[in-house]
């Protein structure tokens, strides 16, 4: 059994029925669980390791993402220009808040060092508890813009700021990006950060309803 086959099969055993019951679909050729939820529509991927081989290694770890097609067709509409991506949240497993890593090593889940249901269980109790919480809370425009602002992403502010339009909450869209504008004016380095300031200075300059 391939390392790819035999992740598979654990995922078919332990967390496609659950997700199942929660209106994810398994795409077993891409390794990703999918959702659609109203704008949004949540992924959990399974990354595999490249180095792995069926007589050592065998591991793999996950993504969280949430993307809104919804998004890009509404920044084309404001900016007149397509957003970058249509990513409203992402992040690798282990680095989610609360995110139990006594069976994945703190990185990826080694199969071949682990019992499989041991990992598999603390598998569900992490997307249980931590996983589907963090894809909720990205897809909702104000928790997602809330989300960037807790974690003082100030690199995404532009986005939260967008988030915050699309909920009809203009004054908060505006004070996100006079925050990032200051941010990034006060570390001094123009030069290094002129695509951000810039984007920041169109959206607070093209402010059309």
């Amino acid at each position: 059994m391939t390392p790819r086959e035999l992740i598979s099969k654990l995922i078919k055993e332990f967390l496609v029925d659950e997700l199942s019951s929660m209106n994810f679909a398994f795409k077993e050729r891409t390794t990703e669980f999918v959702r659609k939820q109203d704008d949004f529509t949540q992924f959990i991927y399974f990354a595999l390791s490249k180095w792995n081989t069926s007589d050592s290694i065998v591991d793999f770890w996950t993504i969280w993402t949430v993307e809104s097609k919804y998004y890009k067709k509404w920044y084309l509409n404001k900016w007149d220009v397509e957003p970058m991506n249509n990513i409203i949240g992402s992040s690798y497993g282990q680095d989610l808040k609360g995110w139990v890593k006594t069976i994945d090593n703190g990185y990826r889940y080694e199969l071949m060092n682990v019992d499989h249901r041991k990992a598999m269980i603390n598998l569900q109790s992490n997307i249980k508890k931590i996983g589907i919480p963090f894809l909720d809370s990205n897809s909702d425009w104000i928790l997602a813009a809330d989300n960037i602002i807790a974690d003082k992403a100030y690199g995404f502010y532009h986005k939260a700021s967008d988030f915050y339009r699309i909920a009809n909450n203009d004054l908060k869209a505006i004070e996100t990006l006079n925050l990032a504008f200051e941010y990034f004016i006060g570390l001094n380095d123009r030069e290094k950060f002129n695509d951000q300031i810039e984007l920041i200075e169109m959206k607070l300059k093209n402010n059309k309803a």
